[in-house]
């Protein structure tokens, strides 16, 4: 896992998302190399993710609502 950003981008692969507001996580062993996710809780999420991937690179000042 390189980066972790907001989006809300409504295009989630080949279909289109109803949630507006998701996260993209960036990563190196796919072809495309990132995935959008919709997280019921993102902030559980992100403090999960830095547990267990401490190098990953989030924005600064950043809130995940």
């Amino acid at each position: 896992m390189r980066r972790v950003a907001p989006t809300s981008d409504k295009l989630t692969g080949y279909r289109i998302s109803a949630a507006d507001k998701g996260l993209e996580l960036f990563y190196q062993r796919d072809v495309h190399g990132r995935i959008k996710i919709l997280p019921k809780d993102k902030m559980q999420f992100i403090d999960e993710l830095k547990k267990r991937c401490p190098n990953v690179l989030l924005p600064p000042n950043q809130t995940f609502e």
